[in-house]
Order: C-alpha cells, then sequence, then structure tokens
C-alpha cells in the first residue's frame, strides 16, 4: 500500500512495504531497534512530538486531546498495523509495532508554548490513557512533507488479529 503524501512539488507516494522509516524505542531502556540495527539512546533522550491516531487525533469529532498551545502534523507510522479493542466498555484504537508493510495513519503533535512534551505527555495520560491498557515508547513517524519525526507513542502488544483496522485509519475502518 502506498501512502499519499502532498508536496508542494508534486504528490508521490511512500511504500510501506519497506521500514526504513520506522524505529521504536521502549522508554524504560532506550534501546531503539531500526530495521533490526540497535542504535543507543542517550538517557535524556526526548522527542518533541506525540504521535496520536484513535479518538484523539485533532480531526476527530470531539477530540479530547488539548489544541490551545499545541500544533498538529499528518503523519504515518510505518512497519505498524492499526487494531481496535474494548476496555472499560469504550472501543479504542492501538497500535501494534513492527508489522512490516503496514501503516497508521495519524497526527504528530507537538506543544508551541514552554509547557513542553511533558505537559502534553501528563495531559494525555491522564484524559486518555492507562499503563494497564498501552505502553509508551519511542516511534519514528513521517509527516506528509517527508519529515521523519522521533515521536512518543502508546500502543499494545497482545492484540486481537480479528480486530485489525486494514485501512490503518481509525475514520477509514
Amino acid at each position: 500500500m502506498g501512502i499519499p503524501l502532498h508536496h508542494s512539488s508534486a504528490p508521490n507516494t511512500i511504500d510501506t512495504s519497506s521500514d526504513s522509516y520506522t524505529s521504536t524505542t521502549n522508554t524504560d531502556s532506550f534501546n531503539a531497534c531500526n530495521n533490526g540495527s540497535h542504535l543507543s539512546l542517550p538517557n535524556n533522550y526526548n522527542p518533541s512530538y506525540l504521535f496520536v491516531y484513535g479518538s484523539s487525533r485533532p480531526d476527530a469529532p470531539g477530540s479530547s486531546l488539548p489544541l490551545s498551545g499545541y500544533s498538529s502534523r499528518r503523519a504515518w507510522l510505518l512497519g505498524s498495523r492499526l487494531y481496535s479493542f474494548v476496555a472499560g466498555g469504550i472501543y479504542r484504537a492501538a497500535v501494534k509495532l513492527d508489522e512490516s508493510g503496514n501503516a497508521v495513519t495519524g497526527y504528530a503533535v507537538s506543544a508551541d508554548n514552554s509547557l513542553g512534551i511533558a505537559m502534553l505527555l501528563d495531559e494525555y495520560e491522564r484524559r486518555e490513557f492507562s499503563p494497564e491498557f498501552y505502553q509508551k515508547n519511542i516511534v519514528q513517524v513521517i509527516t506528509d512533507r517527508g519529515e521523519r519525526l522521533s515521536s512518543y507513542i502508546y500502543h499494545r502488544t497482545d492484540l486481537n488479529p480479528n480486530n485489525i483496522i486494514s485501512s490503518g485509519d481509525w475514520f477509514l475502518q
């Protein structure tokens, strides 16, 4: 599947069968995996973005993401897959990392002010995510302008293969 990238000069696509833009890091260990090679990240490594992909996307009706003081860019996480699950009676989105040939549509969100990414993560965790549902890692996403951005992501490893969102887009299921 190709992901449309709209650039000012001409539209193009990214081949999602390649994981060349994907790297993942468990924020507890700070070891990144990029196409099978491990990278060593400093303990103070902090991305400036949070990748959101479900009902908290800025374009979602009734999004609970705090948009005042934050900006977002449409982005894709390559080499990962989108799933649905039910927790607490609520239908939720979840990403499973390291699934070659797939991509997840979302947004890379950053703080425009002095509050920074720490405040965004705190607010997001307070409103949306519980450690019992998700794990926090660092991934690399690609924007519609072709920029590669290191971003925090909340994901799961224990997802039902019958609940795949094949489009990779929570709003195109």
